[in-house]
């Protein structure tokens, strides 16, 4: 069987009508059709698509069939990009690699001419051509790189210098659109994000690339056309207006991307080069660190309007980024390397880069960047715990003084991503207009596997029909007895260890919700619910106000805090906003038969039987979900009706009645979703204040009934004997002093 010489992998996922909002062209199409043009012909192409909703994978196929060198796969779950090009370098035979998008264009000569720079230099393992970057209507934007820019990364520099000018620089395009020889690619694959963004990816891919000594070679004729796409964050291309609060919340989550990229680069380097090596990387990654954290801070100030405080914090500590900058002692243009220097000489100039005083320059920059982060973080009341920057600074104030061994093993590596399984457990009635756009947030959730569940209640429109478009979607049922009914059927056919809540008319808001509060779940064995905040929106989709805003303001009360908490305040967790373990969920949500003994509002319940039974929640400083509002929306209707009133009495009942519980025991136990006892509350005066006086006048009647509690059985028969001969006293005295009355 003939084996080609040249493998071209290709994903897609719904490339048919994913871009139409932008452009009425199907790039696909084109971007096929200049690949099966090349002159080069011994090559296959291999496309995966990742259960396209659209026609994407009958075109794929329609090509397959007319073209024996287009193999077509479909993948069984969604994956996201890493995960998706290792499976498709295992599915590929070529000699050479090459990595293409669904809407990018080639040169007829492409492949030709990577072929042949391969054959007259076989020692390299990268070969690209130049590129131009084109706009959705194949309009030249500009020229994406020079070739004395890529000079550098060839044979006559050592890799140490190839590393330290990519990490400055930061330029995979168009390298990672270029011919890779196999056996290199597998060294440094796979591909792996670092963090919830999943950005900077091949970033990091090429810094391994050449820490590992890799070297690649430039062909300086612009052959291939790189597709530029709007991509600020927000989904349709405009500026996005964000709260104070919420781009608080984005700052802080791109600004530790940047340090886990340089802790990330640090590692590597690390790995692979000698001590000297080493220094001669730090003195220049300082340099590229400040350059890429002022563009993203630029970019984020460019894709969103915002508030004066946003503002301000923005361009404070862009002024201070930008001030590092100019003071800088060195640069990597002072590094005159002659190539007629050998190994020893490389050495010792590379130690001379990184002097003692440049040392204290760098950690001294870095704490004010780091301080600087932290008054952002301030500003907006957000969690900044798990900031990597204190590594990031001990791998500066360490490199002379530790071992280079025991400094790696200081720095913690950040665990692999992992995929964990969830159900996401939808009830549906009529409300066909929002499916697609609900279903669709889930299936959209990246770094995890869903299963999604869904209960239709008997709907008259075209729901059944909308559902079963969907191949993700399971319809567990067509014909329920309402709300409660729909998620216990959905609930007998979970079998993954997590799960999660979503209204038929709501969507996730984040792509990454349902990873994020997997991974704090593993992470934290003990912790069984995780929430995070819920926006509201209307029935256009207009976004509303964060609920519970409070605890933008003041520290989100977590683990016993949160019992302490909700028996003051009452608080519940608020519906499709929480992810749960999957035996906790049974336990705590009402049955059918329960219901219909005693109606209950579904999720009120849940709320008191999560804390009765003693298990531990936690929050993340997110919003999870938009909640739309609309005139079907069962709670208007229970509002309306006025059952919603009763269903906040008895919850309030069951309140006071876990508080008087906690009064007499005077201590609280709290278990993991095992049974096991993993934490202790004792009653104590802090707690006391936290459960009982924060408003409402029953609870300094509680007070009172702590007080009574608290008196030995002993006491309490005297002090009654008293009370008794006391009262039995004043009756008398009245008589007496009634008939005196009489008398007179």
């Amino acid at each position: 069987m003939h084996k080609p010489k040249v493998s071209i992998l290709m994903t897609v996922f719904n490339s048919e009508t994913r871009l139409l909002r932008f452009t009425q062209r199907f790039l696909l199409a084109d971007a096929i059709e200049s690949l099966l043009d090349q002159t080069f012909q011994d090559f296959e192409l291999i496309i995966l698509d990742n259960l396209s909703d659209d026609a994407t994978y009958e075109f794929c196929q329609s090509l397959a069939v007319k073209d024996k060198r287009v193999k077509v796969h479909r993948d069984n779950k969604r994956t996201n990009t890493e995960e998706a090009f290792g499976k498709l370098l295992r599915l590929s035979v070529g000699e050479f690699i090459v990595f293409a998008n669904d809407d990018d264009l080639w040169e007829k000569n492409y492949l030709e001419v990577l072929v042949s720079a391969s054959q007259n230099s076989p020692d390299v393992d990268l070969y690209f051509c130049n590129a131009y970057s084109i706009d959705l209507e194949d309009k030249l934007i500009h020229r994406i790189t020079k070739s004395k820019d890529e000079q550098v990364y060839g044979f006559e520099y050592p890799p140490i210098l190839r590393v330290s000018q990519f990490f400055l620089n930061r330029n995979p395009l168009p390298k990672i659109f270029g011919m890779f020889k196999r056996e290199s690619l597998e060294q440094v694959m796979p591909l792996k994000t670092f963090d919830d963004l999943g950005a900077d990816m091949d970033n990091l891919f090429f810094i391994k690339f050449f820490a590992q000594g890799m070297r690649s070679e430039m062909i300086d004729v612009a052959l291939f056309k790189y597709r530029e796409r709007p991509r600020p964050l927000g989904d349709l291309g405009e500026k996005q207006t964000l709260s104070d609060s919420d781009l608080g919340i984005e700052i802080q989550r791109y600004l530790n991307h940047q340090v886990d990229f340089y802790i990330q680069s640090c590692r590597e380097v690390l790995n692979q080069f000698k001590r000297n090596e080493v220094a001669f990387f730090l003195a220049f990654a300082l340099e590229g660190f400040l350059k890429h954290t002022f563009e993203k801070l630029s970019w984020l100030n460019a894709n969103y309007s915002s508030g004066y405080i946003a503002s301000r914090s923005i361009e404070k500590l862009m002024g201070t980024l930008k001030h590092i900058l100019s003071e800088l002692p060195v640069n990597i243009a002072d590094y005159n390397f002659s190539p007629n220097q050998n190994e020893t000489e490389k050495l010792i100039f590379c130690e001379e880069m990184f002097t003692e005083s440049q040392l204290a320059f760098a950690s001294e920059q870095l704490e004010l960047i780091h301080n600087g982060i932290e008054e952002i973080c301030a500003n907006f009341n957000v969690d900044n715990s798990l900031c990597r920057f204190d590594e990031l600074t001990r791998i500066y104030s360490d490199s002379f003084n530790k071992k280079q061994e025991d400094l790696l093993t200081s720095i913690k590596e950040i665990p692999d991503s992992s995929t964990p399984e969830i159900s996401v457990l939808v009830t549906s009635m009529n409300l066909s207009g929002y499916i697609r756009e609900t279903i669709l947030s889930i299936e959209n959730q990246e770094r995890v596997q869903t299963k999604i569940l869904v209960a239709d209640g008997g709907s008259t429109d075209n729901s059944v029909d909308e559902l079963y478009k969907f191949t993700t979607v399971n319809v567990v049922s067509l014909k329920d007895d309402g709300f409660v009914d729909g998620v216990n059927r959905a609930l007998q056919e979970v079998t993954s260890p997590y799960t999660a809540q979503c209204c038929i008319s709501d969507s996730y808001a984040s792509k990454l919700w349902l990873h994020e509060a997997t991974t704090f779940l593993e992470k934290h064995p003990d912790v069984s619910l995780v929430w995070g905040f819920p926006r509201y929106q209307s029935e256009e989709g207009t976004l509303g106000p964060i609920s519970y805003s409070e605890f933008l303001f003041r520290e989100t009360p977590v683990l016993s805090k949160m019992y302490v908490d909700w028996l003051s305040s009452g608080f519940y967790f608020p519906e499709g906003n929480f992810v749960c373990r999957t035996e906790v969920f049974r336990s705590c949500f009402v049955t059918q038969r329960e219901f219909e003994f005693n109606p209950v509002e579904a999720f009120l319940e849940f709320t008191a039987r999560f804390h009765k039974y003693g298990y531990l929640s936690s929050h993340l400083p997110t919003i999870a979900n938009y909640g739309r509002r609309h005139d079907n929306q069962s709670g208007a209707m229970l509002t309306n009706s006025g059952s919603m009133k009763k269903f906040h009495r008895d919850y309030q009942r069951k309140i006071r009645l876990e508080r008087r519980t906690f009064l007499v025991r005077r201590k609280k136990s709290f278990i993991n979703s095992q049974g096991v006892v993993v934490e202790e509350l004792k009653l104590t005066f802090g707690v006391l204040l936290g459960s009982f006086f924060k408003g409402g006048i029953s609870k300094i009647f509680e007070f009172a009934f702590l007080i009574k509690s608290l008196i030995p059985v002993k006491y309490k028969t005297q002090i009654k004997s008293l009370l008794f001969k006391f009262g039995k006293y004043r009756r008398r005295m009245n008589k007496k002093d009634s008939h005196r009355v009489k008398t007179n």
